[in-house]
């Protein structure tokens, strides 16, 4: 049945305040009107508040690239000073030429990558890149997802093949850090480098490892990845990590992703029970929760001051100064006479010196000559610095492109092979052979950097904007326009690659594997991908923001810009499998461009574009150099590349190249819009130099590591599972439907595969998919065995029927279950003899087995989950909770836990916190098995897979009657580490020694004949000892002789009976005496019996292997008293131990009957509870204490207390009722008991009491303005009421209301007499565009309108000559257009109106093979099928209708689920589902709306309809915009009569202005970055200023955006998201998005808008709404700007 459709209400706005929807109740674009206040509303002054109108999860962008405007000249281009010269100390001279020989003040760059620093920004700078601006302020910007900081120093691996003994020092640069220097200078890197700080991998959101940092999720995984083994020394949690969360299944993520919105646990744990939402952080351990601006702010505000652990304490890293406009430059470049800030802030604090004096970094002169005399003179020491005696070598950047040699006096400089020296300095390509791949419009070209020809090689359809080509396998990768991959090879030509990869922003190749990297924005991650499209993985998608990614294969490394929260842009670097990340220098202003690798020397290039320079440093952090004044003032550059001793970069409209040596002289090598582009030559991708990732170690990707001890990890794509031996493998999924035997390999295009089919049922068991063995049962409990595909089945001899087994994968071991759901059999490889291993009290639901953890499970109804060895032994309480009866039920032995399904929705129990946790409130799907991170269930008709993380269905497979289910990934036997976190060790079994003898009777054989029916059979007993019903620990066994009869304590063990006659051999009598372990159940010994039967199946049955040689028989002693275990208590006689379970049950367990003596008191002690079932009594302390005692769990029944989540149950307590809830004027309840006996609420002193129960303010009575609902605040007032209307309002002749002038005769009556639209001159409406005009009257409704099955016009214009919606797959169309069901067609009835429901071929019987139903019909027998399907093209089958998709936001408000035949709902954090199953409604305290009313804003209660006035200016002021910041409680509004945005505090009352001389069509306050956003229409611009600045005289504001706007007039923000949305109304309406610094605009929709205003986000729905005055309607569109919806508004007029 199609739900229901949104009622669509023809209205006015601007002349009330209208509501869309039912109050608190979530309906996406389903519109319901009320109206609620009478005159003078303006639209322009609406906001809800709501605390979570800031939720939706999502990360946070820059704000605001608020540097001043460039009004400065180009930075002047001087060389940096040293001195120089023997014996000149302290002269000052240009860059040293080559051979040169220099001494002097040119301090040394030790910058430290990783010494302490955190990752979040003490400080908010403003992000870099605006150029545009009012008078002067920066702003903050708003805090974003955690930014990794640094992580430890990386060796400066190079990337060419070196000489043998540069190849040794590059080696011992990596494994002896003290020796980086030699290796450094020798290689043309600086060989003074800051020493190896301690890794902050916490700061990094990574684990330390050895010297090094790892991923959190490779902690405690199995897998030994750091080189001293420290990530599985896991004895305890994740190795004991305070910054470690444990997930329920055992293994580790970083504490900061628990709560944020992003199943990072494969099992979802870490989402579950997050008591903060999605606005703030937990701190650890407790449940205290913080908003996320909290976060570094330099305030400890969690307990343990977690929330300012490993927060940078200063804006840039050690070694760096910041500049006034937030840049960050060298600490040594400060006072050297060159603006390296780009604000000269760093030379404007330097006093100059007089003639022949230097200065010192902290401001003192000093003479020349004292300049390297070996004794500090500076405070500082910077007259003394390290390069007195010049190692030119050294020095920041080397004056060599390559290879640099010191030598006293001067230094040389070398090339390396394939390269040639030039002018002494710089190293070209030998071969002159270097070329550009570039991209010119749609097409790739080469480009010869020598000659300048340029060769077309292929059209790429799109305009790149990245591109990359893998010179050894011919292959080209590029970015589309809209950020998607492209990929063109030889013989298969252009082909998308990753279409689920969106919004890419920058690629980058691994030549030595052919994978490709990316970085994408949404969501923020940077991924590895196979080139030839098989998958990819993420590398890193955790706190990132990445982008301009590059790969250095040689360093096994990969380097990006990384934008943070605050603002904090720095430049990044990790291993290529996600280790070892660290940041490398704070670039915050400078808007990096093109980030490039000169992998030769290791070194890192990018564009500065606000300091118009080329920056520079080493791969390690270390080095860092500025190229001053490259590039040329106001040109945007697009990339960057380095090669040779070449620069080479365009701007859109030319490829430049520069020299190192003259970088201001440019050379233009092609003049063409150039968007992307790279360099090509053999020696820009050497060979590989290394055995790691050689073809065949992975199967899928290799990602090379510089912290594995292998040199690389090898991973799988999303849905693949990595086993030890490097192959991804998929999840297969083994079932049985009636005769037949299924698979199916979970992966793209799955399909179930047959497997093989048998003529009776098979009930699948297990599989052995080590041996190729199936198990299995009949419909006669018969255990049967399956060897190979396709294999004979064969009967396993058990003595017993058998109901459920479970194999050990590890032994091949075969645990069974019997049909009496108490034994517990096994049946070992080594004797193939059934043994019962355990008995148990209860009636065993469900058996499980975890072979990894060598334990059996079972649940049994009244008991606990129970454990078990698979030796055997005692069981013990695997968890305190009793099971509660029949529920389906699953192991997850992957995640090492138990599921279940119930009325309380899916609840599963981690056996590694021994805790239980419900993953869904409703699970109406049931479950069959779980293999992390997936579920199945099966509904009769087909077998689901789910993603255990989201509960989203990912897979269905039709399959009828489904009779057991196996998931397993089939893989070497690899045993989970006992110190692994996931895998608690298993308890020992309580041990006591002693000696057991069992004898036997000798016997004849006997002959005995039973009759063939199933009510007698011919039993033969074995003589072995048979344990009690209940467990009990004797220190005494005698020989025990079984016979006919039976008791309660000893129970005799039958073979398997069947009803044919049977020869039994009785064994000879022997007598055996054995040593076990005295055990709480006595082991059974199922002897071996001969029997001649004549089966009923074709099962062939396999006798048991004959048991071996009995020992000889050894005397008996006994032992007098009992050590008895912890879980146990001894009798009285000291003979015997009973579990405590046992004590007072009303049964004895002891032979003196000790453990029933003395509950008789029990239960007579004041407020004993007696349990239901049994004599069992416990104390009145016991009862309701959340652990149940009675074995009936009876003692925690009926102890629910109401509370604020769960005020009311109602709906037979299947439904929990929010206090917010009860009586909201809302039945919640299918009942209504949550509106029943509801008191109307008493209005305080300052209220007035409406007579419906409504309360309003005081002020608002009597004011002309209808407030109460029922309009009853103005009734019997004083005032005449002509008196109270405002200028431009007229009154109503005879119900005396106000009404703006604007109002008369407009074709909808305002007053309540009707007086406005009497003696009007009416005239024929002419209805705007995208309109349709009713056939009379002059009604307009929206054209969408017409014919949707809907009346809209008065007259019902709008449906007439429509044609009929097409019926539905189980109806029939009648002659007429209507639809008829089914089943009434051919009924003898005529039922059509035309009576073409009748006749006909009728009477054909139905033989179609039809996949639901088959109907007769006058045109001959018809396919039918029922609701949720629809007939398929061939008219047999029956397909599922997707009703998430066809009926979109009708189907569910928020969330929708499809399956087949049906759909459900659910909603997102802070919504329960109302009872119809679709609407979700806001819970938690009652959201209020405010609203600007002239010169007032008022709060109204969407609930209860609460009225208060907040605030009042003066009566001539009217409020024209209004926002709210939630984080401080102020209202801010835009006050036209004085040209200034004002604001006013709820908590304190005090007002202020926020900037004046501004005109502002709307306002909108970023509560997260702190800003204040409005739009100026006449100026086109969009502009921002902090909230918390103060008025001073001169407007402190940016300009976000301007230039090429039209006319911005209404304005809405996504703080959390980073996004800034406004709709424009000059010559071409549209509605516009960009991020919130005004970069990465684009047009959301452009297409049927007449005058968009009045925006309003709803994030729960991913909606934009608007009011479109010209078409006088309300509409809304999805965030992307697709599904555009007209949700009401027939003749609105100015909302």
């Amino acid at each position: 049945m199609a739900p229901a459709q949104p009622e669509k209400r023809t209205w006015k706005t601007g002349k009330g305040l209208y509501m869309l929807g039912n109050p608190g109740r979530q309906e996406g674009p389903f519109c319901v009107l009320l109206k609620v206040l009478s005159t003078s509303f303006d639209h322009r002054a609406l906001k809800v508040e709501d605390r979570r109108r800031a939720a939706g999860g999502l990360r946070a962008a820059p704000c605001f690239r608020g540097v001043p405007p460039r009004s400065r000249l180009p930075l002047p281009s001087h060389a940096r000073r040293r001195c120089h010269g023997p014996g000149s100390h302290g002269r000052l001279s240009q860059q040293p030429p080559p051979g040169g020989k220099t001494r002097g003040s040119g301090g040394e760059n030790l910058e430290k990558p990783g010494a302490g620093l955190g990752l979040r920004g003490a400080q908010w700078p403003a992000a870099p890149g605006h150029k545009g601006g009012g008078r002067g302020s920066a702003l903050p910007v708003p805090a974003g997802p955690p930014e990794p900081p640094l992580s430890v120093a990386a060796a400066a691996a190079m990337g060419w093949p070196p000489p043998p003994l540069r190849l040794l020092l590059a080696l011992l640069s990596i494994l002896l850090p003290p020796l980086l220097p030699l290796a450094g200078s020798a290689a043309g890197v600086g060989t003074r480098r800051a020493p190896a700080a301690g890794p902050t991998c916490a700061a990094s959101r990574q684990a330390t490892c050895a010297a090094g940092c790892i991923p959190v999720p490779w902690l405690c995984d199995g897998e030994q990845q750091c080189p001293d083994g420290t990530d599985e020394q896991c004895e305890v949690a994740c190795g004991g990590d305070p910054h470690v969360w444990q997930c329920d299944d055992g293994r580790c993520v970083s504490s900061s992703w628990r709560c944020d919105g992003v199943a990072d646990c494969l099992d979802g744990s870490d989402e579950q029970d997050c008591v903060c939402g999605t606005k703030k952080v937990q701190c650890p351990g407790t449940h205290h929760c913080i908003p996320h601006w909290e976060l570094c702010d330099q305030h400890q505000d969690c307990e343990d001051g977690w929330d300012e652990e490993g927060c940078p304490q200063q804006p840039c890293l050690p070694g760096q100064w910041q500049c006034r406009n937030r840049v960050c430059i060298m600490a040594e470049w400060k006072c050297n006479g060159i603006d390296d800030c780009g604000d000269s802030s760093d030379e404007d604090v330097c006093a100059t010196c007089p003639p022949g004096m230097v200065r010192c970094d902290e401001g003192k002169c000093i003479l020349e000559s004292l300049m390297c005399n070996e004794e500090a003179d500076c405070l500082d020491g910077t007259d003394e610095p390290s390069t007195c005696d010049v190692d030119e070598c050294s020095l920041e950047y080397s004056p060599c492109s390559q290879l640099c040699s010191n030598t006293p006096g001067t230094y040389s400089c070398a090339c390396l092979r394939g390269y040639t020296l030039q002018h002494g300095t710089a190293c070209e390509v030998t071969d002159n052979a270097t070329q550009i791949l570039v991209a010119v419009g749609q097409d790739l070209a080469l480009l010869d950097v020598r000659t300048q020809a340029y060769r077309p090689r292929l059209s790429t359809k799109t305009e790149p904007r990245a591109l990359v080509y893998d010179q050894l396998r011919e292959t080209y990768y590029w970015l589309t326009e809209d950020g998607e991959l492209r990929v063109h090879s030889l013989g298969k030509g252009t082909q998308p690659l990753y279409a689920d990869a969106r919004e890419v922003n920058s690629i980058s190749l691994d030549w030595f594997t052919g994978q490709l990297y990316w970085a994408s924005s949404h969501p923020p991650a940077i991924c590895a991908g196979l080139g030839d499209g098989r998958g990819y993985v993420t590398v890193l998608g955790k706190d990132i923001a990445p982008e301009q990614l590059t790969v250095h294969p040689a360093a096994r490394s990969l380097y990006w810009v990384n934008r943070g929260q605050r603002g904090r842009t720095v430049i990044a670097a990790a291993g290529m499998d996600g280790s070892n990340r660290r940041e490398l220098t704070v670039v915050p202003m400078e808007e990096p461009v093109g980030l490039s690798l000169d992998h030769v020397v290791g070194r890192l290039y990018w564009i500065s574009e606000y300091k118009e320079s080329i920056e520079t440093l080493r791969v390690d952090g270390s080095g860092r150099h500025s190229f001053h004044a490259v590039l040329r003032s106001h040109t945007e550059p697009l990339g960057l590349a380095v090669f040779e001793s070449r620069f080479f970069w365009t701007d859109g409209t030319e490829l430049v190249s520069a020299t190192w040596a003259s970088p201001q002289e440019h050379a233009v090598l092609l003049r063409a819009p150039v968007s992307a582009f790279t360099v090509v030559h053999a020696l820009q991708q050497p060979p590989r130099d290394t055995a790691a990732c050689a073809p065949g170690l992975c199967s899928h990707l290799c990602l090379l590591s510089p912290v594995h001890p292998r040199g690389y990890k090898c991973a799988c794509p999303e849905g693949l599972f990595l086993l030890p031996s490097g192959k991804c493998t998929e999840l297969s999924i083994m079932y049985a439907s009636g005769k037949a035997i299924s698979l199916v390999h979970v992966g793209p295009g799955a399909q179930s595969k047959w497997v093989q089919e048998w003529q009776e049922p098979f009930h699948l068991q297990d599989v052995d998919w080590q041996r190729s063995v199936l198990y299995g049962t009949d419909d006669r409990g018969t255990l049967l065995s399956v060897v190979g595909h396709p294999g004979r089945r064969e009967a396993i001899a058990t003595g017993r029927p058998v109901c459920s087994a479970r194999v050990d994968i590890r032994s091949g071991d075969l645990y069974w279950l019997a049909c009496n759901r108490r034994d517990i059999g096994v049946i070992r490889t080594s004797d193939m003899f059934p043994r019962i291993l355990h008995r148990a009290r209860s009636s065993i639901q469900h058996l499980f087995l975890d072979w990894q953890r060598g334990a059996l499970y079972w649940l049994a109804r009244g008991q606990p989950l129970q454990q078990l060895s698979l030796a055997g032994g005692a069981p013990w309480d695997a968890w305190n909770e009793t099971w509660p009866g029949d529920l389906p039920a699953a192991m997850d032995s992957r995640a090492f836990s138990v599921l279940w399904s119930s009325t309380l929705g899916l609840q599963v129990l981690s056996l590694t916190k021994r805790q239980a946790v419900t993953l869904a409130p409703s699970w109406p799907h049931g479950l069959v098995a779980a293999f992390e991170p997936y579920l199945v269930s099966a509904n009769g008709t087909a077998l689901l897979l789910w993603d255990r993380r989201t509960l989203t269905l990912v897979l269905s497979m039709p399959a009828a009657g489904v009779q057991g289910v196996v998931a397993f990934v089939g893989s070497e036997l690899q045993a989970v580490p006992s110190s692994k976190g996931s895998a608690l060790p298993l308890p020992p079994p309580v041990t006591t020694t002693m000696r057991t003898t069992t004898s036997t009777t000798a016997a004849r054989p006997t002959t005995s004949t039973t009759r063939s029916t199933p009510s007698k059979t011919t039993t033969v007993l074995t003589t072995t000892p048979v344990p009690t019903s209940k467990a009990t620990t004797s220190s005494q066994s005698t020989p025990t002789t079984t016979s006919q009869s039976t008791s309660t304590k000893t129970t005799p063990l039958p073979t398997t009976a069947t009803p044919t006659k049977t020869t039994t051999v009785q064994p000879t009598t022997t007598s055996t005496t054995t040593t076990t372990q005295a055990l709480p159940t006595k082991v059974i010994v199922l002897r071996p019996t001969t029997t001649t039967q004549h089966p009923t199946s074709p099962a062939r049955v396999v006798p048991p292997t004959p048991p071996l040689p009995s020992s000889p028989a050894h005397p008996l002693t006994p032992v007098l008293h009992l050590s008895c275990p912890r879980t146990h208590v001894s009798c009285r006689d000291g003979t015997e131990c009973v579990a405590q379970e046992y004590l007072c049950d009303g049964e004895k367990d002891c032979a003196d009957g000790s453990d029933e003596d003395g509950c008789a008191q029990l239960c007579n002690t004041p407020g004993a509870f007696h349990c239901a079932s049994g004599a069992m009594c416990v104390g009145a302390g016991e009862r309701c204490d959340g652990v149940p005692q009675c074995p009936d769990a009876s003692d925690e029944t009926g102890c629910w207390t109401p509370t604020q989540e769960c005020a009311l149950r109602c709906d037979a307590a299947t439904r929990c009722i929010p206090q917010s809830w009860l009586c909201d004027g809302h039945a919640d309840c299918l009942d209504h008991t949550d509106e029943q006996g509801c008191v109307p609420k008493e209005c305080g002193p300052s209220e007035f009491p409406c007579q419906n129960g409504q309360c309003v303010a005081l002020a608002l009575h009597c004011d002309g303005d209808h407030d109460c609902q029922d309009h009853s605040d103005e009734e019997g007032c004083a005032v005449p009421r002509p008196l109270l209307c405002r200028a431009g309002e007229v009154t109503c002749s005879h119900s005396g209301e106000c009404v703006p002038e604007a109002w008369l005769c407009d074709g909808t009556a305002d007053c309540g007499d009707g007086t406005d639209e009497q003696d009007c001159p009416w005239e024929e409406a002419l209805c705007g565009d995208q309109q349709w005009g009713c056939s009379h009257g002059h009604e307009c409704i929206p054209d969408v309108w017409r014919c949707d099955g809907e009346t809209d016009c008065t007259d019902g214009s709008d449906e007439a000559g429509c044609q009929p919606a097409p019926c539905q797959s189980h109806e029939y169309p009648c002659g007429l257009g209507t639809c008829l069901n089914a089943s009434l067609v051919c009924d003898g009835r005529q039922d059509c109106a035309d009576g073409s429901d009748e006749g006909g071929n009728c009477s054909v019987p139905c033989k179609q093979s039809c996949a639901h139903l088959c109907y007769p019909s006058p045109q001959g027998p018809r396919c039918w099928c029922g609701p949720g399907y629809r007939l398929a093209e061939d008219s047999l089958f029956c397909m599922d209708i997707d009703e998430c998709t066809e009926w979109g936001e009708g189907a569910c408000s928020q969330t929708c689920l499809n399956a087949p035949g049906s759909y459900s709902c659910g909603c997102l954090p802070g919504y329960l589902l109302e009872p119809d199953g679709r609407v979700c409604k806001l819970t938690g305290p009652e959201p209020m709306l405010l609203v600007a009313v002239q010169s007032e804003v008022l709060s109204y209660g969407l609930r209860s309809g609460h009225k208060e006035v907040l605030l009042a200016t003066d009566k001539d002021r009217v409020i024209f915009s209004l926002d709210y910041d939630l984080v401080e409680r102020k209202v801010f509004w835009m006050d036209l009569a004085t040209e200034s945005i004002r604001w006013q505090d709820l908590n304190s009352g005090k007002k202020g202005t926020l900037v004046k001389g501004v005109r502002s069509d709307c306002i909108a306050v970023d509560w997260l970055g702190r800003n204040l956003y409005w739009t100026d229409g006449a100026a086109g611009q969009v502009l921002a200023t902090r909230l918390g600045a103060a008025w001073q005289g001169i407007p402190e504001y940016t300009v976000v955006m301007d230039g090429d706007l039209d006319q911005p007039h209404s304005l809405v923000l996504q703080p959390l998201a980073g996004l800034l949305y406004w709709s424009e109304v000059g010559s071409h309406p549209r509605l516009m998005e960009s991020t919130m610094d005004g970069s990465r605009r684009h047009v959301l929709l452009a297409q049927g808008l007449g005058w968009p205003t009045a925006l309003a986000l709803d994030l729960p729905t991913q909606r934009i709404f608007w009011l479109d005055e010209k078409l006088g309607s309300v509409s809304s569109a999805r965030l992307d700007g697709t599904s555009v919806k007209v949700c009401g508004g027939a003749l609105l007029t100015g909302p």
